[in-house]
């Protein structure tokens, strides 16, 4: 190294790899609080969404007065896929998506199910659940390999995108409606090395916050 390298030039290549590293996870972290910006359609009215407060990424509407106590019961329809594969960042199979619906839609039943049933007729205890899958990005692993041998970290994360809608099964009357968008997080290595990995884990966390808050709103102590 020569005097005349000063500054950020003048650090050694170890603090480089570390202030890489620093810059790599703020990134994924500001990325993860970004909300969805798509629009699929899906829902009824974008509009009036607001940006959860609690957490970034989720922009939510609710109507007014709800009693949301008296839904002790679920109507999960069949999740939609509203993704043009042709139009996919990366090449999505129909099949893989109509896959990725499936599997989201039978791990909110597996989380959900011990306390709150899923049923399959309307009655006034039931709250019908409609989501919509709006953005795929399946995890890159060979890329993966590169980033780990270089910084140690999975730099490729994957990002799955929602919107639900919440209706009384009987009335039909709309009730709420969000968006979400997950990004894969560097921590969870194991996930960096299948093309879906990040994502089913971003559908299992999706299913745990619906139980989390139907067990707030019924006093439910975790």
């Amino acid at each position: 190294m020569t005097e005349s390298r000063k500054g950020f030039l003048a650090l050694s290549p170890r603090f480089l790899w570390l202030a890489l590293l620093l810059l790599v996870m703020l990134l994924a972290g500001a990325c993860a609080t970004h909300p969805m910006t798509k629009r699929s359609g899906f829902l009824q009215d974008y509009d009036r969404l607001k940006q959860d407060p609690q957490d970034p990424s989720v922009m939510f509407w609710e109507r007014p007065g709800v009693d949301w106590k008296r839904y002790k019961r679920l109507m999960l329809d069949p999740v939609e896929v509203r993704i043009d594969p042709t139009k996919a960042e990366r090449e999505l199979t129909r099949q893989e998506m109509k896959k990725l619906a499936d599997t989201l839609r039978q791990i909110t039943i597996d989380t959900l199910k011990q306390s709150y049933p899923v049923v399959d007729k309307p009655a006034p205890d039931v709250l019908r659940v409609r989501a919509a899958i709006t953005d795929l990005v399946p995890v890159m692993p060979v890329a993966n390999i590169t980033s780990v041998v270089l910084v140690g970290l999975p730099m490729d994360l994957g990002r799955a995108g929602i919107e639900v809608r919440f209706s009384d099964s009987l009335t039909g009357r709309l009730l709420a409606e969000m968006t979400d968008v997950k990004i894969g997080s560097p921590i969870t290595l194991d996930m960096g090395w299948t093309r879906w990995g990040q994502i089913e884990d971003a559908f299992e966390d999706w299913a745990e916050e619906l139980k989390d808050a139907l067990d707030e709103v019924h006093g439910k102590k975790k």
